[in-house]
């Protein structure tokens, strides 16, 4: 590590020269904090591509011949994914 130092003296610890704390408690402070960072961090990517995705799509439905057209070929591109995917894992159709 870069500015530490081990000493021998009361306390056997390993010393930083920058922060004047032991190393070994400043290797795990805040450990759990980061980790629940972590869930926070996947809804958020997940929002962003989400809205991302369907803004452009917004304006559609202003109009309601392209606002049907648009559900109907959501719905539709759901139900192929959905029954090719029971297709492949073997699963009922019905």
């Amino acid at each position: 590590m870069i500015g530490a130092a081990c000493c021998q003296s009361k306390q056997h610890y390993c010393y930083s020269k920058i922060l004047k704390k032991p190393l070994e408690k400043d290797m795990f402070d805040g450990f759990w904090d980061n980790v629940s960072r972590y869930p926070r961090y996947l809804v958020t990517i997940i929002l962003g591509i989400a809205i991302n995705t369907f803004a452009p799509l917004a304006p559609l439905f202003k109009n309601p011949f392209s606002a049907i057209a648009l559900i109907s070929l959501l719905f539709g591109v759901f139900v192929f994914i959905a029954f090719t995917l029971r297709a492949m894992l073997g699963l009922s159709t019905v």
